[in-house]
Protein backbone atom coordinates (compact mmCIF):
# COMPACT_ATOMS: atom_id res chain seq x y z
CA UNK A 1 0.00 0.00 0.00
CA UNK A 2 2.89 2.09 0.89
CA UNK A 3 4.29 1.64 -2.53
CA UNK A 4 0.68 2.49 -4.41
CA UNK A 5 0.46 5.69 -1.83
CA UNK A 6 4.06 6.68 -3.04
CA UNK A 7 3.22 6.66 -7.27
CA UNK A 8 0.25 8.47 -6.16
CA UNK A 9 2.24 11.07 -4.67
CA UNK A 10 4.93 11.55 -7.12
CA UNK A 11 2.57 11.48 -10.16
CA UNK A 12 0.79 14.40 -8.84
CA UNK A 13 3.51 16.57 -7.61
CA UNK A 14 5.34 15.98 -10.85
CA UNK A 15 2.76 17.45 -12.61
CA UNK A 16 2.80 14.06 -15.02
CA UNK A 17 -0.07 13.84 -17.76
CA UNK A 18 -0.72 10.47 -16.05
CA UNK A 19 -3.52 9.67 -13.84
CA UNK A 20 -3.49 7.10 -11.29
CA UNK A 21 -6.66 5.47 -9.50
CA UNK A 22 -5.57 2.24 -7.36
CA UNK A 23 -8.01 -0.01 -5.41
CA UNK A 24 -6.63 -2.86 -3.59
CA UNK A 25 -9.34 -6.00 -1.77
CA UNK A 26 -8.03 -8.97 -0.60
CA UNK A 27 -9.61 -12.32 -0.84
CA UNK A 28 -9.85 -15.55 -2.67
CA UNK A 29 -8.68 -15.80 -6.06
CA UNK A 30 -7.83 -18.11 -9.29
CA UNK A 31 -4.77 -18.23 -11.36
CA UNK A 32 -3.66 -19.46 -13.89
CA UNK A 33 -1.59 -19.30 -17.39
CA UNK A 34 -3.57 -18.31 -20.37
CA UNK A 35 -2.55 -18.74 -23.76
CA UNK A 36 -0.53 -20.88 -26.71
CA UNK A 37 1.96 -19.55 -29.03
CA UNK A 38 2.52 -16.31 -26.45
CA UNK A 39 2.09 -17.19 -22.33
CA UNK A 40 0.57 -14.92 -19.94
CA UNK A 41 -0.46 -15.16 -16.33
CA UNK A 42 -3.90 -13.94 -14.98
CA UNK A 43 -6.00 -13.91 -11.98
CA UNK A 44 -9.51 -14.30 -12.00
CA UNK A 45 -12.82 -14.05 -9.05
CA UNK A 46 -14.51 -11.43 -6.98
CA UNK A 47 -11.68 -10.02 -5.09
CA UNK A 48 -10.00 -8.96 -8.68
CA UNK A 49 -13.26 -7.76 -9.78
CA UNK A 50 -14.16 -5.81 -6.59
CA UNK A 51 -11.19 -4.00 -6.41
CA UNK A 52 -11.60 -3.16 -10.34
CA UNK A 53 -14.58 -2.05 -9.59
CA UNK A 54 -13.14 0.56 -7.12
CA UNK A 55 -10.64 1.69 -9.24
CA UNK A 56 -12.90 2.27 -11.78
CA UNK A 57 -15.18 4.88 -9.78
CA UNK A 58 -12.33 6.20 -7.59
CA UNK A 59 -11.07 9.86 -8.00
CA UNK A 60 -7.29 10.20 -9.39
CA UNK A 61 -4.23 10.11 -7.20
CA UNK A 62 -6.00 8.58 -4.34
CA UNK A 63 -5.83 4.72 -2.86
CA UNK A 64 -9.27 2.82 -2.16
CA UNK A 65 -8.71 -0.45 0.13
CA UNK A 66 -11.74 -2.48 1.35
CA UNK A 67 -12.53 -2.24 4.97
CA UNK A 68 -11.67 -6.40 5.49
CA UNK A 69 -8.16 -5.47 3.87
CA UNK A 70 -5.59 -5.56 7.39
CA UNK A 71 -3.19 -2.88 7.11
CA UNK A 72 -0.79 -1.36 9.61
CA UNK A 73 -2.56 1.27 11.59
CA UNK A 74 0.67 2.60 13.14
CA UNK A 75 2.12 3.29 10.31
CA UNK A 76 1.95 7.60 9.89
CA UNK A 77 1.85 7.33 5.91
CA UNK A 78 -1.60 5.79 6.01
CA UNK A 79 -4.35 7.88 7.04
CA UNK A 80 -8.22 6.76 6.33
CA UNK A 81 -9.88 10.15 5.63
CA UNK A 82 -13.47 8.81 4.00
CA UNK A 83 -15.87 5.66 4.49
CA UNK A 84 -17.49 4.89 1.15
CA UNK A 85 -20.07 2.33 0.16
CA UNK A 86 -18.99 1.27 -3.06
CA UNK A 87 -21.47 -0.46 -5.18
CA UNK A 88 -20.40 -4.26 -6.62
CA UNK A 89 -22.14 -6.23 -9.00
CA UNK A 90 -19.99 -10.02 -8.21
CA UNK A 91 -19.94 -12.47 -10.14
CA UNK A 92 -19.97 -15.57 -7.49
CA UNK A 93 -21.88 -13.87 -4.91
CA UNK A 94 -24.89 -11.56 -4.05
CA UNK A 95 -24.45 -8.02 -5.27
CA UNK A 96 -24.47 -5.40 -3.34
CA UNK A 97 -22.77 -2.26 -1.19
CA UNK A 98 -19.13 -2.70 0.16
CA UNK A 99 -17.48 -0.31 2.61
CA UNK A 100 -13.77 0.98 1.86
CA UNK A 101 -11.60 3.23 3.01
CA UNK A 102 -9.85 6.21 1.13
CA UNK A 103 -6.21 6.29 2.20
CA UNK A 104 -4.49 10.06 1.52
CA UNK A 105 -0.80 10.00 1.83
CA UNK A 106 0.63 12.53 4.41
Amino acid sequence: MLAALEICAFIKQSNSPFQVRVGINSGPVVAGIVGVKKYGYDIWGDTVHTAARMEQHSVHHVLWVMERVEFIPTCKALHPEEIALIKVAALFHDSGFLKSLKIMHR
